[in-house]
């Protein structure tokens, strides 16, 4: 992800290995920020780290984390890269 606002993520990178055709996504921070705050909004998320306890405090410390990493890169003016 990059730390600038465009509306839709963007195929970079394209490449093929016989039929298989692959490439990499970029995608917006600032975006994807807005649209895990509304996810941590619906979660109820603390600013804080969630603490263990149902099931869904896994999704809730995944979302925590994702916001944290992208409110630095947005500060910072880093790109994000995932692999997966």
């Amino acid at each position: 992800m990059l730390p600038c606002d465009f509306p839709n993520s963007v195929q970079v990178e394209p490449w093929a290995v016989r039929s298989f055709k692959f490439s990499k996504d970029v995608g917006s921070a600032p975006r994807v920020l807005a649209d895990a705050d509304g996810l941590a909004e619906l979660l109820g998320v603390a600013e804080e780290q969630p603490a263990h306890g149902d099931f869904m405090d896994e999704v809730r410390i995944d979302v925590w984390m994702l916001r944290k990493a992208l409110r630095l890169a947005c500060a910072k003016g880093l790109p994000m890269i995932f692999f997966g």
